[in-house]
């Protein structure tokens, strides 16, 4: 079975989403030349934060409106796209977007290995609900019914 340290994972989110974040940026100061630029670095922006959040706290609400985050492919993506909104600009630009590249075909290419594992941050938050909490439930049932 192909492993890879969940720390490399960690290293490479958070290398994407910190150059694209500053990218972003960076970016933010074309409003007056280049509006379509700007409004690219925002999306970017945007876009970025989830990453670099995802590595520390895993909200079960972004799990159940952008579930591309939870995936490989989604990931790969999403890398692909941001290298494309956050190539305006300066030469810091141009190397996070080709970092953002790479990786996005790293990520696709997990996508395809079958026996790869996937990092804590991509499995689906739980909802709280145990086994234990269900026997609660039915034992609550049948108490009802008894009175």
């Amino acid at each position: 079975m192909f492993t890879i340290q969940p720390i490399a994972f960690k290293a490479i989110n958070l290398t994407v989403g910190t150059l694209a974040i500053c990218a972003s940026i960076a970016q933010f100061i074309q409003v007056y030349s280049n509006y379509t630029a700007f409004l690219f670095s925002m999306y970017g922006f945007l876009l970025s934060i989830p990453i670099i959040y995802l590595e520390y706290q895993i909200p079960f609400y972004l799990y159940r409106y952008s579930s591309f985050y939870f995936s490989f492919l989604g990931r790969g993506v999403l890398y692909i796209l941001l290298s494309g909104i956050i190539s305006f600009g300066s030469i810091l630009n141009h190397v996070a977007s080709i970092v953002a590249f790479l990786s996005g075909l790293f990520c696709i290419g997990l996508h395809f290995i079958p026996d790869i594992n996937e990092p804590d941050n991509f499995k689906i938050p739980s909802l709280g609900i145990t086994i234990e909490d269900d026997n609660a439930v039915e034992a609550n049932d049948n108490f009802e019914q008894e009175l």
